[in-house]
């Protein structure tokens, strides 16, 4: 049997062909970027053009993301003469609100030959039915060759993407750790961790245990009762410096296992617990309150002791649940050091500890928030962080005794001669310098 092309292919066809020649015979020319094919997302991206001093065609820089939608009509409910529904998909919409562009949906009406293009707002995202209706104007929404007015159109959406006269300083989510310098190591007849919790409880140092041998980044004389019931009788010491423990890779995890263990801790102290499904520290809820406000000082300084809720309750529909701001870790080991990566995130939990458990319920949630944060937002997360937990100190001491201290720098931040664009005209400042997050 011969292969055939289906009719709704034609159709979609048609309508990017129609989008492309508008852009081409746009004035100034419009750059049409189409994406690799697929059945979701988001179908390509325009980025404006303008014609030099020397009459010729450079891009500016200004992108916008499309959507296109072509039809005989099956898409279209409530017509009148003045307007249509366009009816999209919840799917589609929570697609799109991921991306960190505005969204410009583009629908192609193949029976007629003609092109609509409308912004996705704020509003359309807030919908919750399966099918969402988005309303075109007939002449405002309609798009022409010859009119020359997308950017009259659509020019206040666009995002810059680089600015390559600006100087900016970019602040990122990397730390540096201060580690200690040797590891220990000893013998030992237990073969798994839960056997020496059971025998001495929790008095005990941070450890790791391999292959009968236990390691700890401080000498077992600061543990008597753990030395004495847990390691072997003669106590044979064997001490590495750090720096070439870890360049083998089983012995990086041990490091890192004690790392983490002894971040943990100090976390706990600080009343901020890790759930173990999302493998991300969140902060506790007090439980005689809805909402939990701590303390921290701004990135400027200028005012101290700044009121931040890190646990708040809400109701949204049939869901009521706590919203914990949490952050995920993860180390990393360089000729310059080891550093520590934290992204910011947030945990959704039934009670302040339970999380929902239904998958497309934190989804929803996630995406409503994260893709309304910017680079200020984050900013603001990341020295939030080290703020709260240096407590008004130079560094985050996460332990500090006489042979083992454990410490994390301020976050690292790096000078680049290139702008990005803000997000809105609410900026950062410090030395003079508009401050981004680095991932």
């Amino acid at each position: 049997m011969s292969k055939t092309v289906n009719q709704t292919h034609i159709t979609s066809e048609e309508g990017v062909n129609a989008f492309a020649t508008y852009c081409n015979k746009h004035r100034p020319y419009i750059i049409w970027r189409e994406e690799t094919k697929n059945d979701f997302g988001i179908d390509g991206e325009v980025e404006l053009t303008y014609k030099n001093d020397n009459g010729k065609i450079e891009p500016t820089g200004k992108i916008i993301k499309i959507q296109l939608k072509s039809t005989h009509g099956g898409y279209i409910t409530k017509e009148t003469d003045a307007d249509f529904t366009f009816n999209g998909k919840q799917k589609d919409i929570e697609y799109w609100q991921q991306h960190q562009n505005d969204v410009v949906l583009v629908v192609y009406i193949a029976n007629e030959e003609k092109l609509y293009a409308r912004k996705i707002l704020q509003s359309d995202y807030i919908s919750t039915k399966k099918n969402i209706p988005i309303v075109f104007s007939k002449t405002d929404n309609l798009i022409e060759i010859g009119k020359n007015d997308f950017a009259e159109k659509f020019s206040n959406n666009f995002k810059n993407r680089i600015n390559y006269h600006a100087t900016e300083t970019l602040i990122s989510n990397i730390f540096k750790i201060n580690i200690p310098k040797l590891i220990y190591s000893y013998a030992t007849d237990f073969r798994k961790p839960a056997d020496i919790y059971e025998k001495i409880g929790d008095n005990c140092p941070n450890f790791a245990l391999r292959n009968k041998r236990i390691y700890l980044f401080n000498s077992e004389t600061k543990f008597p009762d753990f030395s004495a019931e847990i390691l072997m009788e003669n106590k044979e010491e064997e001490s590495i410096q750090v720096r070439n423990f870890i360049e083998n890779p089983d012995n990086y995890r041990i490091a890192i296992e004690l790392l983490n263990k002894s971040l943990s801790y100090y976390l706990r102290s600080q009343k901020i617990g890790y759930n173990k499904k999302y493998k991300r520290y969140f902060f506790w809820r007090d439980y005689d309150k809805k909402n939990k406000v701590i303390k921290y000082n701004t990135i400027s300084g200028k005012r101290k002791s700044m009121p931040r809720t890190v646990v708040s309750y809400h109701e949204y529909g049939y869901l009521k649940f706590f919203k914990h701001f949490a952050f995920e870790t993860h180390f990393y080991n360089t000729e310059d050091g080891l550093f520590l990566v934290i992204n910011p995130q947030y945990l959704f939990t039934k009670d302040g500890k339970e999380v929902i458990d239904d998958p497309k319920d934190i989804t929803k949630l996630t995406n409503y928030l994260t893709t309304r944060e910017r680079n200020e937002q984050l900013v603001n997360h990341i020295h939030f962080i080290y703020s709260y937990l240096a407590k008004w100190k130079q560094r985050i001491e996460v332990v500090d005794f006489e042979n083992e201290k454990i410490s994390i720098a301020k976050y690292i931040k790096f000078k680049v001669d290139f702008g990005i664009a803000n997000d809105n005209k609410k900026t950062i400042i410090e030395n003079n310098h508009i401050q981004k997050t680095l991932f």
